[in-house]
């Protein structure tokens, strides 16, 4: 029986000093909470707070909780605040030629209210980090203290800073696409998901090194327990085996609920869903809610894709009155999708606009060194007459702009 105290009073004695062991983590920084990253506190954060130095009062269980201190913690997904220092005001590309329709205004807006609050995130985050070093100086504080703490500022940071980051990616996605960039929009894209994988390998990464420290912890103390508390020590690792297999399962469900609402262009619930912290004590019905939100897109049938690609062009054609025929040529090809050359050469001539070609009979005629007169330069005086030939000549050049080819795509094909 006095065997059993002692360990009891020894198990009691290391939980004391870790109650993050029975506590659930809480990031109310994730909910919508625009206030500064703080110093982390001890019901905020998995990780073992250490009173600085010149607060610690004399402590008869110092050697236990060395021990228990000694164990390390796990680590956490801190390169990921490097990626949150990246991209901070993600630009939205403007073309040589306007494309200001009301909804590129408007995404431009909402990439520039994103920014702004990326940019303050960082400065937070930076400075929370520069006031952790402040504090520790001229006191016996650790590295490793300090480091602990910085992690948890930086993780922080990360977990705000990424959702956020992802969505103005894809908002700089759908202006490109509206501008008719699609290559670049599709890289903008593709850099949103990479963002929402490295937040997602950061939640996992968490969880996983919190169950195995745990893990860790639980069987180090299993070595010095009575039979009685072992059993409770196993009933303990099964309901966090459990509980670590269904926040996995719950996080990829997360995760898959993010990627439908980027897929549909609803950002705003993408940024949401992405900032849910998963071990809220509301993670499932905020889940279950934001699903709920998103956003799908119609599906938009070739007929209706090709008539809104005409709006769009009447409309940019609008916005370029000083455009020359070359160039919004050239930008009606890239700004539609579904328009023909035949159907971009109707678009042009409803506004009155012809090609002026550099291909006239003058320059075709010096290019060639052919004098526009009836002589015959063939041998004998054979052949047809120097007009006629640039009659065929010009015949030729007429057939390749009918279907759009420019003056040095004919060039180099007629000469």
């Amino acid at each position: 029986m006095a065997n059993e105290t002692q360990s009891e009073s020894y198990y009691k004695t290391i939980a004391d000093a870790n109650p993050w062991l029975n506590n659930t983590i809480s990031t109310d920084i994730l909910s919508g909470n625009q206030n500064p990253v703080t110093f982390p506190t001890k019901e905020e954060t998995m990780y073992p707070i250490i009173t600085p130095p010149d607060q610690i009062p004399e402590d008869p269980n110092k050697a236990l909780k060395d021990y228990a201190s000694g164990l390390g913690t796990p680590p956490s997904g801190v390169e990921a605040y490097k990626q949150a220092q990246e991209g901070v005001d993600i630009t939205s590309k403007e073309t040589a030629l306007t494309t200001a329709t009301n909804e590129v205004t408007q995404e431009q807006a909402n990439l520039a209210t994103i920014n702004a609050e990326l940019k303050d995130i960082t400065s937070r985050g930076q400075q929370s980090q520069l006031q952790l070093e402040s504090s520790a100086g001229g006191k016996d504080v650790t590295t490793t203290f300090l480091g602990r703490q910085q992690q948890e500022v930086s993780r922080q940071t990360a977990i705000q800073a990424l959702p956020l980051q992802a969505q103005a990616l894809a908002s700089q996605a759908k202006i490109l696409s509206l501008q008719g960039n699609q290559t670049a929009a599709q890289t903008a894209l593709t850099n949103a998901e990479n963002k929402m994988n490295t937040l997602f390998k950061l939640y996992s990464d968490d969880a996983t090194n919190a169950y195995n420290y745990k893990k860790d912890l639980l069987d180090k103390f299993y070595d010095v327990a009575t039979k009685k508390q072992q059993d409770k020590l196993d009933a303990k690792k099964t309901e966090d085996a459990n509980a670590f297999t269904l926040l996995r399962d719950e996080l990829g469900y997360q995760k898959d609920l993010a990627q439908t609402a980027l897929k549909n262009e609803d950002t705003a619930s993408m940024a949401k869903i992405m900032a849910l912290d998963p071990t809220s004590k509301t993670y499932k019905e905020d889940l279950a809610k934001l699903a709920g939100q998103i956003t799908i897109k119609p599906t938009i049938t070739p007929e209706e894709k090709k008539s809104a690609d005409w709006t769009k062009g009447r409309q940019f054609l609008t916005d370029n009155p000083d455009a020359t025929y070359e160039q919004l040529e050239a930008g009606l090809r890239q700004y539609t999708t579904t328009l023909s050359d035949a159907d971009i050469k109707s678009l042009l001539g409803e506004k009155g606009l012809t090609k002026t070609s550099k291909l006239t009979r003058e320059a075709v005629a010096s290019l060639y060194s052919l004098p526009d007169n009836n002589e015959k330069t063939g041998w004998f005086g054979f052949g047809k007459t120097n007009s006629e030939k640039l009659n065929d000549i010009m015949a030729s050049i007429k057939k390749y702009q009918d279907i759009g080819y420019s003056d040095d795509e004919i060039l180099k094909l007629v000469k």
